[in-house]
């Protein structure tokens, strides 16, 4: 039988969301959080009918390039992403709706709405296309998401950071990853894998700590 680990990986109030692991249950919390988004932006680069762009960009752009435009799958990658977001935002709301602990239902209202202003960035490329529009730029847009995210996690950081943490972080870090390779390309030869795995992987693991922390708050289980 393997040996367990401590009984929490926690940092005063902070706790990665590790309870009475093994090194098996890491390795199957590693193949949880990267399996999925590597298997996804693996087989749209792999697969050897269209072009990954096809499956990558939003359907609006590839709807303007007569290269691109379009088909049943166009932009399939960039409306996973949306579906991820409106799932996470849903569960959010559903468990504002269902908590009757006050706290934590303006925990998960604000995550709800925190979400639903990234879906809805994402889904009508604001900050790319329409925003720039009415004289903001991209990057200033970027600074305004900047605030907010600020804003939410310095108001929530102690629910944020108290159960299920890693994933918070990791969805975090990947986000960011997505959007400094997205102004910089700096790693131009693997942009597009970059950028866009960076992206969908941040979108996952946000799910992730979204349904679970609603589940754990529904349920009353405790946080592993």
């Amino acid at each position: 039988m393997a040996t367990a680990l401590p009984k929490s990986i926690s940092i005063d109030f902070v706790d990665l969301g590790f309870r009475d692991y093994t090194w098996a249950d890491y390795l199957r919390f590693a193949a949880l959080i990267f399996v999925p988004p590597l298997a996804v932006m693996g087989a749209t680069f792999l697969q050897p009918w269209v072009a990954p762009a096809e499956l990558l960009l939003d359907p609006m752009a590839i709807a303007r390039d007569p290269e691109l435009c379009c088909a049943f799958y166009s932009g399939a990658v960039s409306n996973l992403g949306i579906v991820l977001w409106a799932a996470a935002a849903a569960v959010a709301a559903f468990a504002a709706w269902l908590s009757r602990d006050p706290h934590t239902r303006r925990f998960f209202a604000a995550t709800g709405a925190f979400t639903t202003l990234l879906m809805v960035d994402d889904l009508f490329m604001l900050h790319e296309e329409a925003l720039p529009l009415f004289g903001m730029p991209e990057p200033v847009v970027y600074g305004v998401y900047l605030v907010i995210a600020g804003a939410y996690g310095l108001f929530f950081f102690r629910r944020i950071l108290s159960a299920r943490a890693a994933l918070a972080i990791i969805a975090a870090l990947a986000m960011a990853a997505s959007v400094i390779e997205d102004q910089t390309k700096i790693l131009w030869p693997i942009h597009d894998f970059v950028e866009d795995g960076a992206k969908l992987g941040g979108i996952y693991c946000w799910f992730l700590f979204v349904t679970l922390r609603a589940r754990d708050a529904i349920t009353g289980a405790p946080s592993q």
